[in-house]
């Protein structure tokens, strides 16, 4: 199995590699679902689905996933955007793990970080009640994490490493838990990842 650990310094944000996205560029509306799609569809043009631990006690109503590019290839920097509804507000001390596995290999990468440390940015109205003034709310950090109650949409941003990814099939899992131990979301995907162009080589 390659060594595909480093992906997620990078994949979902990456230190050095994170811009922060434009704000105001979208208008917040409530979410179109009242509890999660259990049949794992979504708007937008995401592979993600959410996983077989995904219950309505989630605390994040998923409406949409847009992925930019939509096609990703290796060496990639890409844009990841889920819109929905916090039912709860967020703990400081929650976290995001990260699980991929290579074609059919039984060995698995397994990643635990911060959630925040993963938001590019969060864009909450304040008609939402979350009880601020300003439309993009900031904290600490000044990317609106951990965001509170109400609606969202949420910007992370990643690179495909291609010092890490070998062309192949690919299965991740993301899974978001609260402090407190509930499930922020669980998404997952099986993605093929390829080079953009067939000439590319490999020096050994």
């Amino acid at each position: 199995m390659p060594k595909i650990l480093p992906l997620f310094l990078s994949i979902f944000v990456s230190g050095a590699m994170v811009i922060a996205a434009a704000l105001g560029q979208h208008s917040l509306s409530h979410p179109l679902n009242t509890r999660p799609l259990m049949s794992k569809d979504f708007l937008g043009n995401s592979p993600l689905t959410y996983c077989n631990e995904s219950r309505p006690t989630d605390l994040f109503w998923i409406d949409k996933i847009d992925v930019r590019p939509e096609h990703l290839y290796i060496d990639d920097i890409f844009t990841v955007t889920l819109q929905g509804y916090f039912t709860s507000t967020i703990l400081t001390n929650s976290t995001w793990t990260s699980t991929a596995r290579y074609e059919t290999s039984n060995d698995s990468e397994i990643w635990t970080q911060p959630f925040c440390r993963l938001i590019t940015n969060i864009e909450q109205d304040p008609s939402s009640g979350s009880g601020d003034q300003h439309q993009n709310r900031r904290n600490e950090r000044g990317n609106g994490c951990p965001p509170k109650r109400g609606l969202a949409f949420v910007h992370m941003e990643g690179w495909v490493w291609d010092m890490f990814i070998v062309p192949g099939n690919y299965f991740f899992r993301f899974d978001a838990v609260n402090g407190d131990g509930r499930r922020i979301y669980c998404l997952e995907t099986n993605i093929r990842l390829d080079y953009k162009h067939e000439d590319h080589s490999i020096e050994l």
